[in-house]
């Protein structure tokens, strides 16, 4: 997560933004390694504790970057990355001169874990910047009420939203019942992203 933001920004920008982190399992990984110890009789490590709560990411992002601005970390299952958008767009409502940085990762969950999770992922971590004005392409985000049930696509929804902005095509649809994510790219937006901003 921390690659991925630091990559999106410039030095210029990373004390400015508005801070979205979204995970479906966060550090489950250190989380596990904490449970075995315990069982195990041995003691708990402080900094293992301290990168295992959920806001992790975003907290060291923000002493890293001198940045003092609003953040929001961010869990909601098999939604996660639909949400955290819908969760960025709001702080851009909120405060529409500042940019929101928006991140959505996760990593593999450990094997003792792997029954909480419905397909495996694995490792993923994409970070977007959202605004008001700038050079990308202009997008339209709704959100539907989906009961029967989208397709489920090949990829994380973090990959699928950055295949589908790349290859340019006009809509993308994610559903995870009840809900469904809808992005569609308006008419004449046509800014594709350099290959050192990919």
């Amino acid at each position: 997560m921390l690659h991925v933001a630091h990559a999106c920004l410039d030095e210029g920008t990373r004390s400015e933004v508005t801070l979205v982190f979204a995970s479906r399992f966060g550090g489950f990984g250190n989380m596990v390694a904490m449970l075995e110890a315990l069982a195990q009789g041995q003691p708990l490590s402080p900094a293992r504790f301290s990168h295992s709560v959920h806001n992790t990411a975003a907290g060291l992002f923000s002493i890293w970057a001198g940045n003092r601005q609003a953040s929001t970390s961010l869990a909601a299952g098999a939604g996660t990355f639909g949400f955290g958008f819908l969760e960025a767009l709001g702080m851009l409502e909120r405060d529409p001169k500042r940019p929101v940085l928006f991140v959505s990762a996760d990593e593999a969950v450990p094997r003792p874990m792997a029954d909480v999770a419905d397909h495996d992922h694995g490792v993923h971590a994409v970070a977007l910047l959202l605004g008001k004005e700038g050079r990308g392409d202009v997008l339209d985000y709704r959100l539907e009420t989906d009961l029967e049930g989208t397709p489920r696509l090949g990829h994380p929804d973090a990959l699928e939203f950055i295949r589908w902005y790349l290859q340019g095509e006009p809509g993308l649809r994610i559903g995870h019942p009840p809900h469904a994510w809808i992005w569609l790219r308006a008419e004449g937006s046509v800014a594709r992203p350099s290959p050192e901003d990919q």
